[in-house]
């Protein structure tokens, strides 16, 4: 879980690279959050959360159209959702009720100068990939 002062890092850090959406109630008590980092045309949603208050209101819901809303305006065309995972049920449906699209990928990204050893690097790594460790949940992403 993040803390306040690893916000404030990546606010500082950042600077308006790095979006917070918040959704308080009546008491100006907050329900829900999400952080979103973005970098040219392209954002990730880097944190959330959401309280029990929140949970009863739908608060998650009305703070994601609002994120579409802001990265409209920024004109972004990607919005990564990150991972599903196996831990938590209600954050993987929530996600996959957003109507994001589903990307399967090995999750790692490699380079190599050389064209004939980059082949052969990513015929080892798709070879070592079967079709079983596709259904492991670390390698499918929700883009936006």
């Amino acid at each position: 879980m993040m803390e306040y002062q690893d916000f404030e890092d990546f606010k500082f850090a950042l600077k308006n690279n790095m979006h917070f959406v918040i959704a308080y109630d009546e008491n100006k008590n907050p329900l829900a959050y999400r952080a979103i980092l973005v970098l040219k045309n392209k954002a990730w949603d880097i944190a959330a959360a959401t309280s029990l208050e929140g949970r009863k209101k739908f608060a998650g819901f009305g703070l994601f159209e609002e994120v579409l809303k802001v990265l409209k305006i920024l004109s972004i065309d990607q919005f990564n959702l990150g991972s599903l995972t196996s831990e938590n049920r209600g954050v993987n449906d929530f996600k996959i009720g957003t109507g994001a699209k589903e990307l399967l990928y090995v999750g790692e990204f490699e380079y190599c100068n050389f064209k004939y050893l980059k082949k052969i690097i990513n015929s080892l790594i798709g070879f070592t990939l079967s079709k079983k460790l596709i259904g492991f949940n670390f390698l499918r992403r929700l883009y936006y």
